[in-house]
């Protein structure tokens, strides 16, 4: 919102960094929209977001409701969806993502329409950890746990985060 962001579309909003995005942007009265399956609009509707659009072609849908585009876009899928959620954004918006090198088939996107394109880096900051904690302990802020695998299954548990497609995060138990 530090920018005036008003509308905001991700795409992944029901993975592990996807919640809190939807959930802090929505509590920052950001009005958000999320890619996401037919089955999982109510999950995602729950986290705070305004609408969900389908996976696959989600412009249609989403150009229905903000003609001009929404003004930021923030992609943590890649792929084939990225072009979409760039073509979502209004001109002169902004577009993040956290799948570098944030490529298609039609290559790597560079500003286009006025649209800054960025990929987002992450930097420890104690202070915002700290707010994040303390909104996760007053159940401001929820985490959904997708899979648990025990300690000496460690590995395996990391293989599976980096498959993707997971609906929260994968824990470790002892």
């Amino acid at each position: 919102t530090d920018r005036g962001a008003r509308t905001l579309l991700v795409d992944g909003p029901l993975g592990a960094v996807g919640r809190h995005l939807v959930q802090l942007a929505a509590a920052a009265g950001v009005a958000v929209v999320g890619v996401v399956r037919p089955e999982q609009e109510v999950e995602l509707l729950a986290l705070g977001a305004v609408l969900a659009v389908p996976r696959g072609e989600p412009t249609p849908a989403l150009r229905r409701h903000h003609p001009g585009g929404v003004d930021a876009a923030v992609d943590l899928v890649g792929g084939t969806t990225a072009r979409s959620a760039l073509d979502a954004v209004r001109d002169g918006g902004r577009y993040v993502t956290a799948v570098p090198p944030f490529i298609d088939p039609s290559g790597p996107f560079a500003d286009e329409r006025g649209i800054a394109v960025e990929v987002l880096t992450v930097h420890p900051d104690q202070a915002e950890l700290t707010a994040l904690l303390e909104l996760a302990a007053t159940g401001a802020l929820h985490t959904a746990i997708a899979e648990t695998h025990p300690l000496e299954r460690a590995a395996r548990a990391q293989r599976r985060q980096a498959e993707g497609g997971l609906t929260g995060r994968v824990m470790i138990v002892p």
